[in-house]
């Protein structure tokens, strides 16, 4: 894929990398253990849409967003960092908000439950990381950032390692003043729901194949 090139790899040839450890009877028993660990974090990272985009952000890391009721606060001047930022809230927010303090075994089986009809599906994908992250980066297009009340311009791409690139973008998306409230929380929600069931029963086609 253009977007990853071999010689700076990216999370799809470290998927790749991690498997044939995996897999390999040679490897020390740590060797796969670790490999094992990666690729749980991996495939979960390819599935929130925000490690498979960006727009000069990091990812949304630099787009300060009012989340509900609590306003965007700079957390680091020299980089300026924000916080809540549209990562933030996709990593965290959303996902405390509809679970309302419940354990994460019971949220768990309760999307087992309301996905059951497609799990074996996607568990059938096996190692289609590449379709999982072009399928990831689509939704943060038409979710993440298209059902934004404020629409954020397309950046000239540009290397940012701080919020504080490209023109200071962090504080020109705070001019933005994202408010997240209740129509983009219900949109978010269910594409992070399927996201989750679809993460689950991906790795677990993943590992079966392995183990079958």
């Amino acid at each position: 894929m253009k977007y990853c090139p071999p010689s700076a790899g990216c999370i799809l040839t470290a998927i790749t990398s991690e498997l044939s450890v995996l897999s390999n009877q040679a490897a020390s028993p740590r060797e796969r253990a670790d490999a094992l660990r990666f690729i749980i974090h991996l495939v979960g990272d390819l599935h929130q849409p925000l490690h498979t985009t960006t727009n000069d952000d990091r990812g949304g890391n630099c787009v300060p967003v009012a989340y509900f009721d609590r306003a965007p606060e700079e957390t680091n001047p020299e980089k300026e960092d924000y916080r809540p930022n549209l990562h933030g809230v996709w990593d965290t927010n959303i996902i405390e908000r509809f679970a309302q303090g419940r354990p994460s075994r019971q949220v768990a089986s309760e999307l087992e439950e309301k996905f059951k009809t497609q799990i074996q599906a996607w568990e059938s994908e096996k190692a289609a990381v590449n379709a999982w992250a072009l399928e990831s980066h689509a939704l943060a297009e038409a979710v993440v950032y298209g059902d934004l009340p404020a629409q954020i311009a397309i950046e000239k791409p540009q290397e940012v390692n701080s919020c504080a690139d490209d023109d200071h973008i962090a504080a020109r998306m705070l001019n933005l003043h994202e408010q997240i409230g209740e129509d983009y929380e219900i949109a978010a929600e269910t594409a992070v729901e399927t996201q989750l069931a679809k993460a689950g029963a991906r790795l677990a086609g993943l590992l079966n194949s392995l183990w079958p």
